[in-house]
């Protein structure tokens, strides 16, 4: 499907993530709230100029942000509407006394 925006037409990609957290046996689980996973967040960046092919215009410049975003309280997120290119996903905030996962994910929509 293509979605259209002031005349320049992507087709519309949608990125989901699943989030689990894994805690080991020896913890204390009572210092840990896992019931509301809202508060861990990500952070969505172009890898590569991200062009319009339609007309060459740039959607977004390497390295640039494409938005940060919060996972449900499930621990779900969608990002739709992407324009094809390459990114990268990381996380950048996450809950007191889980540890920040600090890698970094490449995310590639090809046509």
């Amino acid at each position: 499907m293509a979605l259209c925006h002031r005349k320049r037409c992507f087709s519309k990609e949608l990125l989901k993530v699943n989030k689990t957290v894994a805690i080991r046996e020896n913890v204390d689980t009572s210092l840990i709230n896992i019931s509301d996973l809202s508060g861990i967040q990500f952070k969505l960046t172009a890898k590569e100029d991200i062009i319009d092919m339609a007309d060459g215009s740039k959607f977004y410049t390497k390295g640039q942000a494409v938005g940060t975003h919060n996972l449900t309280k499930e621990g779900k997120l969608i990002i739709d509407n992407l324009p094809m290119g390459t990114y990268e996903l990381q996380e950048i905030k996450t809950l007191d006394g889980l540890v920040l996962n600090n890698k970094k994910y490449e995310v590639k929509f090809v046509k």
